[in-house]
């Protein structure tokens, strides 16, 4: 305590590691949203959580996304000095001009790269001990993808190779969002997907020339998982 029992408010200056530059335009803010506690380690698992945000984001004023040419709901590569991280556009007035806001719940356990700590200097506050993931120098920039996807599953999907993925629980199990820079084999991709069993059938439609794929798994007459894809 201090003497009086009154707290002491102390002004600082921003550090180099933090001033916006022309590389980096924006200063990226991170916190927690409504739904989620920490790394979602308990609540991931509640559709009902999920359901608010499935996947991870990035908020960003209209006149931002307009000047570096991104539209809402687009994926977005968030860059800094120390790494990056995709995640999905939300273009909102209530995010100020200038700034950039990204959660820091999702973990590799739910998306690919969202992991807004890879973003965060290695620098400490002396006394508190905490990382400056407040006020951090950065750029947004629309990730280019060749193939988009959309897939619901009965149980937690295998391997995902996919540049961006974000996983979340829902009423029957799990939807998952997709985006790719290049093409796959697309049988291939949805068997590791799903995770293909001697007892299971997979039903194929492809439309080659529009790039469009759909894939249906079934466990004798019961489907346990759905992958769409499209340019």
């Amino acid at each position: 305590y201090t003497p009086d029992r009154k707290a002491r408010f102390i002004a600082i200056h921003p550090t180099a590691h933090n001033r916006t530059s022309p590389d980096y335009p924006l200063i990226l803010n991170t916190g927690r949203v409504r739904d989620h506690w920490h790394t979602m380690t308990r609540t991931g698992k509640s559709q009902r959580l999920s359901q608010h945000m499935a996947e991870p984001f990035a908020e960003i004023h209209p006149l931002d996304a307009q000047h570096f040419a991104i539209g809402d709901a687009n994926i977005v590569r968030v860059s800094t000095g120390h790494g990056e991280v995709l995640v999905r556009a939300l273009v909102t007035a209530r995010q100020r001009p200038g700034s950039v806001f990204v959660p820091m719940h999702w973990t590799d356990q739910f998306s690919a790269r969202a992991r807004v700590d890879a973003l965060v200097a290695p620098i400490t506050d002396a006394i508190s001990g905490q990382p400056a993931s407040k006020n951090i120098a950065a750029r947004v920039e629309r990730f280019a993808a060749a193939a988009f996807g959309f897939a619901v599953l009965a149980q937690r999907p295998g391997l995902i190779d996919a540049d961006y993925w974000s996983l979340a629980r829902c009423a029957a199990g799990w939807r998952l969002e997709l985006a790719l820079e290049a093409g796959r084999d697309w049988p291939v991709f949805a068997a590791s997907l799903f995770g293909a069993d001697a007892q299971g059938e997979t039903l194929a439609y492809h439309d080659v020339a529009g790039g469009h794929y759909r894939f249906a798994r079934f466990a004798g007459s019961r489907l346990t998982g759905a992958l769409y894809l499209a340019p």
